[in-house]
């Protein structure tokens, strides 16, 4: 007797949480050769709402993070990455990538997450600067979070183009609501 794969429900990630889709429709995924791979949930606007209240209650509590310990959650996401390096790759290489263009691809996301670890604690003395005024008090440029910034990844690079997109702006305290463009 053939034993038939267990197929998953898809979920959308949001939250901290696995969630299902409103409209629990879904684009099917498929690998270079045109095989099906996985079912990818399409979101709703109702979704979209939810991720966005998710991240701005969840903004806070970012925002009030020290620049210190916002890197090393950055570098603990690049060791984590890194420690399954083969795997990513082997993923990203489903979409049409050699397999030496996928390991590099994951080297230099796990590298750009490792550069904004260390921006976390440089960027405001870059930015932010005491304005020169005739006047006897001083004026301050003072960096400060947004709140909830939304990014549109690109469907390829896909590593590497959502971490170059999302990881500079939590870096400065922000939430991210991250989507991924489909061609």
């Amino acid at each position: 007797m053939a034993r038939l794969p267990i197929t998953k429900t898809p979920k959308v990630y949001v939250g901290g949480a696995f969630i299902r889709s409103e409209s629990a429709r879904v684009f099917p995924l498929r690998d270079a050769a045109g095989d099906f791979f996985a079912n990818i949930p399409q979101c709703t606007r109702k979704d979209l709402r939810n991720a966005v209240e998710a991240a701005a209650k969840a903004g806070p509590g970012w925002a009030k993070r020290t620049a210190y310990n916002r890197g090393q959650i950055l570098y603990r996401l690049a060791e984590m990455i890194e420690a399954r390096a083969g795997e990513m790759a082997a993923a990203i290489a489903l979409g049409g990538a050699t397999p030496a263009a996928a390991a590099r691809e994951v080297a230099a996301a796990v590298d750009r997450l490792i550069y904004y670890a260390g921006w976390t604690d440089k960027y405001e003395q870059v930015l932010g600067n005491v304005n020169p005024v005739a006047a006897p008090y001083f004026n301050f440029t003072v960096t400060e979070p947004m709140g909830v910034v939304g990014v549109i990844a690109p469907d390829a690079p896909a590593l590497l183009g959502l971490v170059s997109l999302f990881a500079p702006v939590i870096v400065s305290g922000n939430t991210v609501v991250a989507n991924i463009a489909r061609k």
